[in-house]
C-alpha cells in the first residue's frame, strides 16, 4: 500500500493483498456477502481509486463472496452517529490518508481525502530528528508516552506535535474548501457532530487539537462537537458491518 491505495511500484501488490484477505476471511459459501471500506480519491488520483476498489472486489469475488464497498468516512458515520440519524461528518485518520465524509440521514453528501496522515507524520519526524520512521511510530503509539499537549520537551515530541498539527490543518482546510464550493448542501435543522477515528487519532490531545482547528474553520453550518470514536481502531469495520446490514 502507498498513501492508502495499492502501491503501483510493488509488482506483486494484488497477490499480497489477495493472500492477506484469504487468510483473514477464508473462502465464502455461495451467497455470502461482505462489505469493505474504500477510501475517497485524493485530488488527481481518481483513476487509482477505481483500480484499487475494483481489484479488491475481484479478490473477494474470487473467494466466493458478493462484495460491496462503503466509503471510509461514511463508515465512521455509520459506526458512531446512529443517535444523530447518521447525520454529521466522519473523519478517518489512518496511515496513508485522512478520509472525510459529510453525510445527511445516512447518505453521503460529499467525500474527500488528503494524503497527509500517519505515514506522513512518521517520515517527516524521522527526517528532522534523525530517528527511523519505525522508532517514531513506536513512540507515538505508546499510550503512556507521547501526548499532544504542546508542552513537550524532547525533539521527537516537538516534531510530532508540529506534524500532527499539519495533518489536522491540512484536513480541515481541504474540508472547508470542498464544502465551501459545494452547491448541494442540505439544510441542517441544527448543529451537526464531527467524529474521528483511526490510529492517527488515538494520541491524547488529538481531539482537542482537531476541535480547535474546526473552530477556526469557516463552515456554512454549526458544529455541535468533535469526538473520538468509542473504538477508534475498529470503527471503520463496524461501520462496514452496519452498511452491509442496511444495503446488502
Amino acid at each position: 500500500m502507498h498513501s492508502g491505495l495499492l502501491n503501483p511500484t510493488e509488482p506483486k501488490n494484488l497477490q499480497i493483498i489477495g493472500l492477506l484477505i484469504a487468510q483473514l476471511c477464508g473462502r465464502g459459501a455461495r451467497g455470502d456477502k461482505v462489505c469493505f471500506s474504500a477510501p475517497s480519491a485524493p485530488s488527481g488520483h481518481e483513476s487509482d481509486l477505481i483500480f484499487h476498489e475494483r481489484s479488491v472486489i475481484a479478490i473477494f469475488e474470487k473467494l466466493g463472496y458478493q462484495a460491496q464497498s462503503v466509503n471510509e468516512g461514511l463508515a465512521v458515520v455509520y459506526s458512531e452517529l446512529q443517535d444523530a440519524n447518521f447525520t454529521g461528518i466522519g473523519m478517518s485518520f489512518g496511515g496513508g490518508m485522512c478520509n472525510m465524509c459529510l453525510a445527511y440521514l445516512g447518505l453521503p453528501v460529499l467525500t474527500l481525502a488528503t494524503t497527509r496522515a500517519g505515514d506522513y507524520i512518521d517520515h517527516s519526524v524521522a527526517s528532522v530528528t534523525g530517528e527511523t520512521p519505525t522508532t517514531v511510530r513506536l513512540h507515538k503509539e505508546d499510550p503512556d508516552g507521547f501526548k499532544l499537549s504542546g508542552g513537550t520537551a524532547g525533539a521527537v515530541d516537538q516534531a510530532l506535535t508540529v506534524y500532527y498539527t499539519d495533518v489536522i490543518d491540512t484536513a480541515i482546510e481541504a474540508m472547508q474548501h470542498v464544502i465551501g464550493d459545494s452547491k448541494k448542501l442540505p439544510r441542517f435543522t441544527g448543529p451537526i457532530p464531527i467524529v474521528c477515528a483511526g490510529g492517527t487519532a488515538v494520541p491524547k490531545g488529538f481531539v482537542q487539537l482537531l476541535a480547535k482547528a474546526v473552530e477556526r474553520a469557516r463552515l456554512p453550518f454549526a458544529v455541535s462537537g468533535v469526538t473520538l470514536a468509542k473504538d477508534p481502531l475498529n470503527a471503520t469495520a463496524k461501520g462496514a458491518l452496519v452498511s452491509a446490514m442496511l444495503n446488502m
